[in-house]
């Protein structure tokens, strides 16, 4: 983290799950009924789990809400550890019940490798951002040329706060497959619909950056704050073709 920066984030790794829901498929009520009266308590109950943030991105056209929950956790092993996968092993009716109904689900244990916000945010006790953006970038496993990610996310960075004063804080976070596979393969994910990345022989790499204020549903400004990293992006994919990246925004939940 760069020098008199602070990161609003609690721990050093993180989980993050995000995947899309059909409203014609879903009792979506029903659903965020579960997360928020269930299923948030009995993680949050897990020694190592700090907090829990939850955003979604509505598409009225097609009637399907994309969701992502990002964890914030002490350290890697918490994800990994008995407690945790007692509770995967062992789900409870509503999580039975929920997890199927997330179509195309990603989850991704990841290690803190750099987290840094706006230095006038410093004193602020919480700085959650009301938007924020996901950026995957999925890279073969073994792949040398993984600082491709690290080097040029740093510059793009300070080249969007410069043009959009609402941009907060920039985690970046590395996935590690040993972490993800153990809770990814538990019972609790037995039915999903769950996109593995160590079955697809790739790392995926996470960039979140939070906003201050809260988009439109339809998040194409993100898009334009976010241009510079998606044309290095862009130029890292075409010079590597196995190099892929996907985007996504989303609002508080």
């Amino acid at each position: 983290m760069a020098e008199g920066k602070k990161s609003f984030l609690l721990g050093s790794a993180t989980l993050v799950v995000w995947g899309g829901v059909t409203s014609t498929q879903a009792d979506e009520d029903a659903l965020n009924d579960w997360w928020t009266n269930e299923h948030l308590p009995e993680r949050l109950s897990i020694p190592g789990f700090l907090r829990a943030r939850r955003y979604a991105c509505r598409d009225d056209s097609t009637k399907s809400t994309e969701y992502m929950t990002f964890y914030e956790v002490s350290k890697l092993d918490v994800l990994t550890s008995e407690p945790y996968m007692e509770k995967l092993n062992n789900p409870t009716p509503g999580t039975k019940q929920h997890l199927p109904t997330l179509a195309t689900m990603n989850r991704a244990a990841c290690q803190l490798v750099h987290s840094e916000s706006r230095i006038h945010l410093n004193g602020c006790m919480s700085g959650l951002g009301a938007t924020v953006a996901l950026l995957v970038l999925s890279l073969p496993a073994g792949l040398e040329t993984v600082n491709i990610w690290q080097g040029f996310i740093f510059d793009a960075f300070d080249k969007m706060q410069k043009s959009d004063k609402s941009i907060m804080s920039l985690h970046l976070v590395r996935e590690d497959a040993a972490a993800t596979q153990p809770g990814s393969t538990s019972q609790s994910y037995i039915n999903s619909n769950l996109k593995s990345s160590e079955d697809r022989g790739i790392i995926r790499w996470v960039m979140l950056l939070e906003f201050s204020r809260r988009w439109d549903a339809t998040h194409e400004g993100v898009r334009d704050v976010l241009k510079p990293v998606i044309d290095e992006l862009s130029g890292a994919s075409e010079a590597q073709k196995d190099v892929t990246f996907d985007i996504h925004a989303f609002a508080g939940n």
